[in-house]
């Protein structure tokens, strides 16, 4: 190799004046900032794929949103003229879907023709009554769940073939992997009030018990078997196995589906919160991740609670208490303040988590006022200084809720159909907030009157009890048995509290065992929980601010997933966040649980 002199530079060839590696580095620097631009813009809401092993990645929230945003409303051909064959008018049905966009500005694109889809690798087709479908739709319908569709289905879809003949469940049954089990019969004795779970992804805090009372129905709700259920009807038992609103969501392709087992027509009595249950369930199926506040600390999907009546003698009450366990935490409520304050200083040693507040009279036309207008009628519980009560038929009007919050009355237990669910919620009055409102405590179980009264056995009493603590515990909201006194010395009753007590107890990983007062306690710190979330192409963030003074124990946080299965993983967004536990509540849903926040500011991503 000869040595080549300065002189004789400008002499080289262009390609060699610049070193090969020059070019290495200006394509290097050139690819790295497309890089770091590409990423910033997807983080700002770009839709950009990720590719995982050669395959687009099936869990970025960028591509999620852009495939699965898309609504349509199916004008059924052949649904259309089976329905006017039998008198009946359609567009009825598809008028209920159409005002309830226009009610939230949202546009839905109404097709005849599903070739309109043919194309498309997500959305959600809702199927609106759709009894009647051909072969072809049925096959197309097929096709887009392969390629990753959803699909919101009401009543008997699928059941007439295209000529309007009878063609048998096979459809919907396959399509939620659920079994068909019957109308529900339609008569004055039976309650077609829908219960909506808040154990399922379909279910928000504020819609955990709602009652809907379904209307307009010409034709009765049906019922379906399913691993998967949101919507049920409860029995005068406090159980039911009506399910009417199922879902499920296909383990290979993500194609998830849901069912209403009820018509359009039946939204008409309470279409607002209807409405509601549309949004969480287009939500769903969009695949759009939701976080919210659980109703619970410590990642418990429900709560327990018991009351004792103490309608004995206050010299007797001692000797009546049953030594179960499962009474341990119960809140006793008695008549006379006298009452309350012996028990108060006479209780066991060993049930110091149980407390004392006030009942209300016996006279169901006594006003609750009455019984807590003096400062002496007070009582207060041993645990958190708290202050609870009940009236006797579990009812209060505005005034009495403005009498009982100035005397000093922080909960009371109402009846079950008197709340907005099956939640606790702060009593409508005027100056108050979470730190000084009334609380109220809807109860969802029975009492032992009425359990004994329908149950002669002891098996049959059992049951009865597993039954309304296993319905309490599926609708996810606060179940309170309610006991007497009397009642604990009837063998027949202790016998199968007994069982019952070591039933709760095998439950205690997913139901949280409390008192009243605990509840009451839990409610005011759970109020102190601000919560902002945002989704940001395919980020998920979430901030948490915790107000007072005090820390809070036990917060916790239900994350709809977008897909089934997959559990994120949780960061902090700045140095110094207390970590939270993860774990799945089940295929739809995980659980973020929180040990101990103290008050200020905490900022947090999900990555699916």
């Amino acid at each position: 190799m000869s040595i080549e002199y300065p002189v004789d530079f400008e002499s080289r060839p262009v390609y060699r004046r610049v070193g090969t590696y020059l070019i290495g580095i200006v394509v290097l620097g050139l690819a790295a900032a497309a890089l770091v631009f590409t990423l910033a813009m997807q983080g700002v809401g770009w839709p950009i794929s990720l590719l995982r092993g050669g395959a687009v990645s099936a869990g970025t929230l960028a591509s999620l949103k852009q495939e699965n945003g898309q609504v349509w409303l199916y004008s059924a051909p052949a649904s259309r003229s089976y329905f006017a064959s039998v008198g009946g008018n359609y567009d009825q049905l598809l008028q209920a879907w159409r005002q309830y966009f226009d009610r939230r500005s949202e546009k839905a694109h109404e097709i005849s023709d599903l070739s309109a889809i043919s194309s498309a690798s997500g959305g959600v087709v809702i199927l609106a009554s759709a009894a009647a479908l051909g072969e072809a739709e049925r096959r197309q319908l097929t096709e887009f769940r392969q390629r990753g569709g959803s699909v919101l289905a009401t009543w008997a879809t699928g059941t007439r073939d295209l000529h309007g003949q009878w063609h048998g469940w096979g459809f919907l049954e396959n399509l939620l992997q659920a079994k068909y089990l019957g109308e529900r019969a339609a008569s004055a004795s039976v309650s077609n009030v829908l219960i909506i779970s808040g154990n399922s992804p379909l279910a928000s805090v504020a819609m955990t018990g709602r009652q809907i009372e379904l209307g307009g129905l010409t034709e009765p709700p049906l019922r379906f078997d399913s691993p998967n259920r949101s919507g049920l009807f409860l029995g005068q038992d406090g159980s039911s196995n009506d399910y009417s609103i199922v879902f499920a969501e296909s383990s290979t392709n993500g194609a998830r589906a849901l069912l209403f087992g009820f018509a359009e027509t039946a939204w008409e009595r309470q279409p607002e919160d209807v409405y509601l249950l549309v949004d969480a369930s287009l939500n769903w199926l969009r695949h759009k991740p939701q976080l919210q506040i659980a109703g619970w600390p410590h990642g418990k999907v429900s709560a327990q609670s018991f009351t004792l009546d103490a309608d004995t003698p206050c010299n007797n009450f001692r000797n009546r208490m049953s030594s179960g366990e499962v009474l341990t935490r119960a809140s006793v409520y008695s008549y006379q303040p006298k009452c309350c304050l012996l028990l108060l200083t006479g209780l066991p040693t060993s049930r110091e988590n149980m407390e004392v507040a006030q009942r209300g009279a016996v006279s169901g036309s006594a006003s609750p006022v009455a019984a807590v207008s003096t400062k002496s009628s007070v009582v207060v519980s041993p645990v958190g200084g708290l202050v609870g009560y009940s009236s006797h038929n579990e009812r209060y009007s505005l005034d009495a809720q403005q009498s009982l919050q100035n005397s000093g009355i922080r909960y009371c237990i109402s009846a079950p159909q008197a709340g907005r669910g099956a939640l606790p919620y702060f009593a409508a009055i005027s100056g108050t907030d979470s730190t000084n409102g009334l609380l109220m405590l809807p109860r969802s179980q029975s009492n032992d009157t009425a359990l004994l009264t329908a149950n002669g056995d002891s098996d049959s009493l059992t049951r009865a009890l597993r039954k309304n603590f296993d319905g309490s515990a599926e609708i996810g909201g606060l179940g309170i048995l309610g006991l007497h006194t009397s009642a604990l010395a009837n063998p027949l009753l202790s016998q199968s509290l007994a069982e019952y007590q070591a039933y709760v107890k095998s439950q205690s990983d997913r139901v949280w065992l409390a008192s009243t007062g605990e509840v009451n306690s839990w409610w005011r710190d759970r109020s102190r929980i601000g919560l902002v979330q945002r989704q940001l192409g395919f980020r998920f963030e979430f901030d948490l601010a915790i107000g007072g003074e005090r820390p809070v124990t036990g917060a916790s946080l239900v994350l709809t997933l977008p897909r089934k299965g997959e559990p994120p993983s949780v960061s902090g967004l700045k140095i110094g966040m207390p970590m939270p536990t993860l774990r799945l509540l089940d295929p739809f849903r995980a659980m973020i649980v929180f040990d101990a926040l103290s008050p200020g500011n905490y900022f947090y991503q999900v990555t699916f």
